[in-house]
C-alpha cells in the first residue's frame, strides 16, 4: 500500500507528506535571533552575527520587531514551504532519482538543521543552498542563491561555493565550474566588504570569534566522535562514499578533500556543529545526490523489485538524523515525542 501511494500520488501530495514526516521526525527548535526591541538594521546588530542581514531585514519588512513569536512563526513557515517546493520541485523533474534526493534532504541532516533552528540565520544559507542545486547552472540563479546564502552567513556562503567549485573539478561535475566560480567571487566580494564595514564600526565580525569557537568546536566535536562524522551526512554518506569509491587518482584525492576532510574540519572548527556542517556541505552534497540518484535507484529496483520507495523510505525514516548543537548536546530524532509524553505523563518512581 505504501509503495502505491510513492508511485501513484501526485508529486505535489508525496512532497506535502515528505514534509510533515520529516517534522514528525525532527520536532521543532524555535532560535529566534533577530527580538531585539532595539533593532540596529540597516546598521549591523551587535553580536555573533553582525554580518547576517537576512533576518534583521525580513523582521523590519515585516514590521515584527520584539516579537519573537511573530518571528518563529513566520519563519516556521518559510522553513516548511522552502523544504516543500524544493522536494516539489525535484519531484517533477524526476519522479523516481527525485525521491531518493528529496528524502535524503528532507529526512536526514538538512531536514533536522533547519526544522532545528527555527528563527536563526540557517534559513538563508539552507534556501540559497537549494535553490542553487535546482537552478544553479545558470548564472544568473547562481548569483541570486549566492546572495541569498550570503544574506544568512557570508562565511558559510563562501566556504560552501568554495567546496562546490572545487568539486566542480572532478570530471562528473564540470557543468557547475562556471556558475560556482562567479557565484563563489561574489560571495567573497561581498564578505570582504562587510567584514571592512562591521569593523570600521567598532564591532566584532565573526573572523574576531575564530578562538572562541576553536576551543569549544573541537570539544564539541571529539567528545561525540563518532557521532559528529555521522550527523554531518547521515544516510547521506552511502552515495558520498560510492562517489569516493569510484574515482580515481588526483580525482579521488579532490573529492576526498572537500567532500570529506574540508567540511569535517570546518565543523571542528565552530561553535555550531551540525548546522554549520550543513551550511557548507548542502550545495555539493546535494548535488551529489542528484548525481547518483538515478544509479541508486536501479540497486533498490534490482533488490527489491516491487517494493523498493517504501522500503527507501522508511528505511530514512528509521536511521537517524542527529543535530549536534552549539552546547555539544546530541538532538536525537523524535525527541520531541518523548518530550512530549514525559510532560503529560511523567514516570512515577518507587523505592
Amino acid at each position: 500500500m505504501l509503495d502505491k501511494f510513492l508511485t501513484r500520488s501526485p508529486s505535489i501530495v508525496l512532497a506535502g507528506v515528505l514534509v510533515l514526516v520529516a517534522l514528525y521526525k525532527a520536532g521543532v527548535a524555535f532560535e529566534v535571533s533577530a527580538q531585539s526591541p532595539t533593532p540596529a538594521f540597516p546598521l549591523p546588530e551587535p553580536g555573533i552575527s553582525p554580518t547576517s542581514f537576512g533576518l534583521p531585514a525580513l523582521v523590519t519588512a515585516l514590521q515584527l520587531t520584539g516579537n519573537a513569536t511573530a518571528i518563529g512563526l513566520v519563519m516556521f513557515a518559510l522553513t516548511a514551504g522552502m523544504l516543500f517546493l524544493f522536494a516539489f520541485a525535484i519531484l517533477r523533474r524526476d519522479r523516481e532519482g527525485g525521491l531518493v534526493v528529496a528524502s535524503l534532504v528532507l529526512l536526514g541532516p538538512v531536514g533536522i538543521a533547519a526544522f532545528g533552528n527555527v528563527g536563526r540565520h540557517d534559513w538563508f544559507v539552507i534556501a540559497g543552498s537549494l535553490l542553487f542545486v535546482l537552478l544553479g547552472r545558470r548564472v544568473i540563479w547562481a548569483c541570486i542563491a549566492a546572495i541569498v546564502m550570503v544574506l544568512g552567513n557570508p562565511e558559510q556562503a563562501f566556504i560552501s561555493l568554495a567546496i562546490m567549485f572545487a568539486v566542480s573539478f572532478i570530471s562528473q561535475f564540470h557543468v557547475w565550474r562556471r556558475s560556482s566560480g562567479i557565484a563563489l567571487m561574489l560571495a567573497a566580494m561581498i564578505n570582504v566588504a562587510l567584514v571592512i564595514w562591521v569593523e570600521s564600526l567598532g564591532l566584532d565580525s565573526r573572523v574576531s570569534w575564530i578562538d572562541y569557537h576553536l576551543y569549544w568546536g573541537l570539544k564539541n566535536f571529539l567528545l561525540n566522535l563518532p557521532l559528529s562524522i555521522y550527523a554531518a551526512y547521515g544516510a547521506g554518506w552511502f552515495l558520498i562514499l560510492i562517489l569516493l569509491w569510484r574515482l580515481r587518482g588526483s580525482q579521488r584525492f579532490l573529492g576526498l578533500t572537500f567532500l570529506v576532510i574540508v567540511p569535517l574540519v570546518v565543523t571542528a572548527m565552530t561553535h555550531d556543529q551540525t548546522r554549520v556542517m550543513v551550511g557548507i556541505s548542502a550545495v555539493s552534497g546535494v548535488i551529489i545526490y542528484r548525481a547518483l540518484a538515478r544509479d541508486s535507484v536501479k540497486v533498490l529496483r534490482d533488490t527489491f523489485p516491487n517494493s523498493w520507495q517504501a522500503v527507501l523510505v522508511i528505511t530514512l525514516v528509521l536511521l537517524p538524523s542527529i543535530e549536534i548543537t552549539n552546547q555539544g548536546v546530541v538532538r536525537p530524532p523524535y525527541l520531541w515525542l518523548f518530550e512530549f509524553f514525559v510532560t503529560r505523563f511523567p514516570p512515577v518512581f518507587t523505592g
